[in-house]
């Protein structure tokens, strides 16, 4: 098993569909070796379709190049709405959602909720009611994304 290959092959897809790879895990199943990626577009929103799609060029490439043994499976996800965030870049894809986000303990700060309206490397601005919350990244255990049913 070339495993440093596989995961240059696997990069160099997920970006050729304008997409980041958020997760990368090779494992063993019993006599299975199991490529899982999680992926997304920076703004969020990838489907099941693109999953699929990015799954079969990885496949095609992977059997074509003969990097990895006979029995092995290849899984395309999407980060889903229960993904902790805890990057920017995870915030960043939920742009215009509503968030609860918690603190790490010893905070003082009470676990805010709010949508996110801006996102840089360092804040988070959330719009909660009639005011904006600067919140520091550094600060933040987790955000979760509020489900509205």
């Amino acid at each position: 098993m070339q495993k440093d290959k596989v995961e240059l092959l696997v990069k160099e897809i997920v970006l050729a569909n304008g997409l980041e790879l958020i997760e990368y895990k090779v494992f063993e199943q019993g006599k299975t070796i199991v490529v899982r990626c999680e992926v997304d577009y920076p703004r969020g929103g990838v489907s099941i379709d693109v999953c699929g799609k990015v799954n079969k060029e990885i496949v095609s490439r992977v059997e074509a190049e003969g990097l990895l043994k006979d029995d092995f499976t290849i899984e395309v996800n999407s980060p889903g709405i229960t993904k902790k965030l805890k990057t920017a870049s995870d915030f960043t894809r939920r742009m215009n959602r509503e968030v609860e986000i918690f603190f790490r303990t010893g905070n003082e700060r009470a676990d805010v909720s709010g949508e996110i309206v801006k996102v840089d490397q360092q804040t988070i601005i959330l719009k909660t009611n009639d005011e904006e919350i600067k919140v520091d990244i550094n600060e933040i255990k987790y955000g979760k994304e509020k489900i509205k049913f």
